[in-house]
């Protein structure tokens, strides 16, 4: 321990000797490590951690799917004959994929509240053990049940002050009263951010088509995922025998539900955390290099020692004592840069991330950080010491304190090489995402951004209980707010572009193959594509006279008439959807593709109602301005009150904000990866200027025999130059062909843009090229200066 305790004293009076090379190697570690240990902290926290709920590992999402693979969700009947017939699961929950709009009313100004459906024992099935109150009886799950709701922790904090009195309060929403039964610790939703939550109460009799469950199970102990995959599909079969117009080749697939949760966001975080480990391996081999440029000083001192005794395992425990006591000063400073970059991850990436809200630097992440410090402590406390066991004692006693060589060593050299190689594959990976995005960028979405305001709107069925009343609002609505002075053009549609919401619908249209199709289908007033500027191709648009008791008119979209009805002319073709009942219409018109699922998804078949023919409780608001949009929100919200003053109004947001959160994930990837490719390129010309540095600084002599015997500066500048980018070429060879690799991975993340880009490859390999040659010509210029008498002089 003595010892120890010798060699750690010794190895910080050797950092405060020579402060510069101690800062630089600890500003290396703390970045390198630090951006390295936020990445794993999001990679940690989405994929590697347990989910938050009681034995996870016990959890499943169960899917619907057609004989062909595509999967849905669990129609309620299904769900109910699953729920009454399985033996392998200790319980089985539902909630809807339709997420309702709470209209609460009764405090100071409406609000609108985010709601979900789930069934009775849904918090119990993935093990959340409520504050206070209870969960939902399977009594009211009954169609037109009883009005109850159970809030979530951070409503009842902000919107009842942590009443202790919550349980059994009655509250008003959409016009009716609601009693909170419960309330719920924090916990993580696995579907969105929901603030309050509703028993599901559907008439389950004429629903069995209609797949709008997300259902989960948890499997009873003992039970195998395949154990319950095998019951279940008995079952599929039997409900497929006894309805099979409507479960005809329909079954059911079992899976982890922590694999379903995190399957889209883990390959880009595992591209990323291969990225975090380049960086490194960057800074390993950085440091390494340093160590060896500041371990030649010590020549002298080294072979002394060795001359007195002291066997090459004393000497290598000091030098790995050296580099392990700087590599936990780097993990601690990494850690600060830790914190940091996880809070920056925070805010900037996507929240289509799971539970990224979560993630934070706790022990398992320090521990990350530590241990990457370590091993790179003890590398390059290492490094040096196969230097120093080829150094031949007698001649470095001889030589002083002159250089240990006339040139690099192999192992310098590779270091380097392998510097600039890893930069290379991490800006060829950042260079092609930042392509993939300026690809996306140039989409056209269909309709134009500018000056769009939105807001969503859902009305109360209990108030708005009839097809006028509702048509009557919306009416009235448009009306008022289209007065509003620099309000060019007002329009409702039931769903947005780009919103990720759609309503898939199938449909049989009167073509001479007479097959079915699914197509999404959006309920709009007359004037929305005239307010998205979106063109017609064909036909009319809706126009006023296009309501309620007049024969049923439809638009589509050319994806639908190309799909369906191929060259033939769509307009005035019938078509029939089974919604409640039959609804059959005629298409009066074709209009432009617009991207509704992402601008990377090719359009998808649409089909547009007029809204008095398919009128709905909800719509989202699109209003076109003069000037800002967002300073018109008071005013229709003003507007929205002077027609019902109970009525809640959204938040208001802008179209170009809708586009941008869209491309958000892609930019997040683009930004995460070009800031570790900026480091690397970073680390990449320390590496090489320092190495060049030592280059210069071992053949001061010879430089100066050069000059004195004739030599012109030029080739002075030429030779270290060369040096600097003979090794660069190498590292950009072997980077390419490594590059190809790691691009194929990156594949599934491009848009627009191939795996092997030559744009982003020659711009990435030129990149890094100028900054080695920038690198290679400070210490060559600093050369070609030598004053050769003062140079040989010195030696």
């Amino acid at each position: 321990m003595n010892m120890f305790l010798q060699d750690v004293r010794y190895a910080f009076r050797i950092f405060l000797r020579n402060p510069g090379f101690t800062a630089i190697s600890l500003l290396i570690l703390a970045i390198g490590v630090g951006a390295s240990a936020s990445i794993f902290s999001v990679v940690d926290g989405v994929i590697i951690k347990p989910l938050p709920y009681r034995d996870p590992n016990q959890l499943v999402r169960v899917y619907g799917a057609w004989s062909q693979g595509t999967r849905e969700g669990i129609s309620p009947p299904d769900f109910a004959d699953y729920r009454a017939q399985n033996k392998v699961f200790e319980s089985l929950a539902a909630e809807s994929n339709y997420s309702p709009l709470m209209n609460l009313s009764g405090v100071d100004r409406p609000q609108q509240l985010q709601g979900r459906y789930v069934s009775a024992g849904f918090f119990k099935t993935l093990g959340v053990r409520l504050l206070a109150g209870r969960e939902f009886k399977p009594s009211e799950e009954a169609w037109k049940g009883p009005n109850v709701a159970i809030v979530t922790n951070e409503l009842w904090n902000s919107l009842f002050g942590h009443d202790p009195s919550i349980v059994g309060r009655q509250i008003t929403m959409n016009s009716a009263l609601y009693t909170i039964v419960g309330v719920l610790p924090p916990f993580f939703d696995m579907v969105g951010k929901s603030q309050i939550y509703l028993p599901v109460q559907q008439n389950i009799l004429p629903m069995r088509g209609f797949r709008s469950q997300i259902v989960v199970g948890r499997l009873a102990p003992g039970v195998s995922i395949a154990r319950a995959q095998a019951e279940m599909n008995g079952i599929a079969k039997g409900l497929e025998k006894a309805y099979p117009d409507l479960n005809k080749s329909w079954h059911v697939v079992v899976l982890p539900l922590s694999e379903e949760i995190v399957k889209n966001s883990r390959p880009a975080l595992l591209i990323l955390l291969a990225s975090a480990g380049f960086v490194v391996l960057i800074v390993a081999a950085n440091v390494a290099n340093l160590m060896l440029a500041q371990t030649s000083s010590r020549q002298n001192e080294v072979a002394v020692r060795m001359a007195l005794g002291s066997s090459k395992f004393r000497l290598t425990r000091q030098l790995v004592t050296e580099g392990a006591v700087l590599a936990l000063l780097g993990a601690s400073l990494g850690s600060a840069v830790a914190v940091g970059c996880t809070s920056l991850v925070r805010r900037l990436g996507p929240a289509t991330i799971p539970r990224l809200s979560e993630i934070a630097v706790d022990g398992r992440v320090l521990l990350f950080a530590i241990a990457v410090s370590i091993a790179i402590g003890v590398f390059f406390g290492v490094v040096p010491v196969f230097r120093f066991a080829a150094m031949p004692l007698g001649e470095s006693l001889k030589q002083g304190s002159r250089s240990i060589g006339s040139g690099l060593g192999v192992l310098q050299t590779s270091l380097i090489i392998a510097e600039v190689a890893l930069s290379v594959v991490l800006v060829i990976g950042a260079g092609l995402l930042i392509r993939s995005l300026q690809q996306l960028q140039r989409v056209d979405p269909g309709f134009r951004t500018d000056h769009l305001l939105v807001t969503r709107v859902a009305l109360p069925f209990h108030k708005y209980n009839t097809d006028q009343l509702l048509a009557g609002f919306w009416r009235n609505a448009l009306r008022d707010v289209s007065e509003i002075p620099g309000v060019r053009g007002a329009a409702f549609v039931s769903e947005l572009p780009l919103s990720g919401l759609n309503n898939p619908t199938p449909f049989k249209a009167n073509t001479s193959a007479g097959r079915a199709y699914a197509t999404f289908v959006r309920s709009i007033s007359p004037d929305y594509p005239a307010v998205m500027n979106i063109p017609l191709r064909a036909g009319r648009f809706f126009t006023a006279s296009d309501r309620d008791g007049a024969p049923n008119v439809m638009l589509v979209n050319q994806a639908f008439a190309r799909d369906v009805f191929g060259n033939e002319d769509p307009v005035g073709k019938h078509l029939t959807f089974q919604f409640d009942g039959p609804y059959e219409g005629v298409i009066v018109g074709v209009i432009g593709n617009v991207h509704h699922t992402s601008l990377a998804a090719d359009p998808f078949r649409e089909v547009y109602l007029p809204l008095e023919q398919s009128t709905l409780t909800g719509y989202n608001l699109v209003l076109r301005t003069e000037g800002d949009p967002k300073a018109f929100a008071s005013q229709v919200r003003s507007a929205i009150w002077a027609i019902d003053r109970d009525q809640a109004v959204g938040t208001f947001s802008t179209m170009g904000e809708v586009v941008h959160n869209g491309l958000i994930q892609q930019r997040f990837r683009s930004l995460i990866l070009g800031l570790f490719s900026g480091i690397a390129m970073a680390l990449s010309a320390i590496g090489l200027y320092g190495v060049l540095s030592f280059l210069v600084s071992q053949r001061t002599r010879e430089i100066g025999i050069r000059l004195a015997v004739g030599a012109s500066r030029g080739q002075i500048l030429s030779l270290i130059v060369g040096k600097g980018m003979r090794l660069t070429g190498i590292g950009l060879l072997l980077g390419a062909v490594s590059a190809l690799a790691f691009t194929r991975l990156l594949s599934q993340l491009l848009f627009g843009v191939g795996a092997v880009d030559p744009a982003a490859f020659s711009a990435s390999l030129l990149l890094l090229a100028g900054i080695a040659l920038l690198a290679s010509y400070i210490p060559a210029r600093r050369a070609s200066l030598v004053d050769p008498v003062r140079a040989l002089r010195n030696e």
